[in-house]
């Protein structure tokens, strides 16, 4: 009697797999038109969240009074995120028209809120 868990097979897809992995510094990162590379439409910002995002989603509403679609709440929430880090005038430039209740990008008490390099990877296998 074999004690071995039994295994899944997987169909083998061949030597032709590629891949290409790479970081990305993505606050500062152009973003180019598709259809013409040389067509610069903007740049990534930091990591920031608007006061819409403590509004809830469709599956229930958020709490305190946080509204969908606002770009502005009560002065105390902005008092409380300042307190952790107070936005720039270049990171309200860069969010805008969307205003910045906690700019998590920039927030690093006890330790980062959000990272500014993401892994990327795309693998290829020709049909």
């Amino acid at each position: 009697m074999d004690a071995s868990p039994s295994r899944p097979t997987y169909p083998t897809i061949g030597e032709d797999v590629d891949f290409v992995h790479s970081y990305v510094q993505m606050p500062g990162l152009q973003v180019t038109d598709p259809a013409n590379s040389s067509t610069v439409l903007g740049h990534l910002c930091t990591a920031a969240m608007g006061d819409s995002f403590a509004a809830g989603t469709t599956d229930g509403p958020g709490m305190f009074d946080f509204t969908q679609g606002a770009n502005s709440s009560n002065p105390f929430w902005h008092f409380i995120a300042g307190v952790l880090h107070r936005p720039t005038a270049a990171e309200k430039a860069c969010q805008s028209p969307k205003g910045i209740l906690l700019p998590t990008g920039r927030i690093n008490i006890p330790w980062a809120w959000a990272p500014d390099v993401l892994p990327f990877q795309v693998t290829t296998h020709p049909a």
